[in-house]
């Protein structure tokens, strides 16, 4: 409920588009494609978040997921209900 009484609605594809620039512009995240489910307004993640080859990924998980709550809860005032993320590594670059 917005605070004059009044009621608005944030549509999964909108919280998806929001998550994904913020996630993007992380250090190592070369891609993410979120996947949002909502249920009233708590919501489901899914991320599959691609990186640099050498990322510290228990690091890089926790800073994603703390982007992805900060976004959700703080600056659309929705509750997460899940987060799940799936990492990927870009290929090492050939050396030769």
């Amino acid at each position: 409920k917005a605070p004059s009484g009044g009621e608005a609605t944030v549509t999964a594809d909108s919280v998806a588009r929001r998550l994904a620039w913020h996630i993007d512009q992380l250090a190592e995240v070369v891609s993410v494609t979120p996947r949002i489910r909502t249920h009233g307004s708590v919501v489901d993640v899914i991320l599959d978040l691609e990186t640099s080859p050498d990322v510290d990924i228990p690091l890089k998980s926790e800073e994603v997921m703390a982007v992805t709550r900060d976004v959700i809860e703080v600056q659309m005032g929705l509750h997460v209900n899940k987060i799940k993320v799936n990492i990927e590594h870009a290929p090492y670059p050939d050396t030769m």
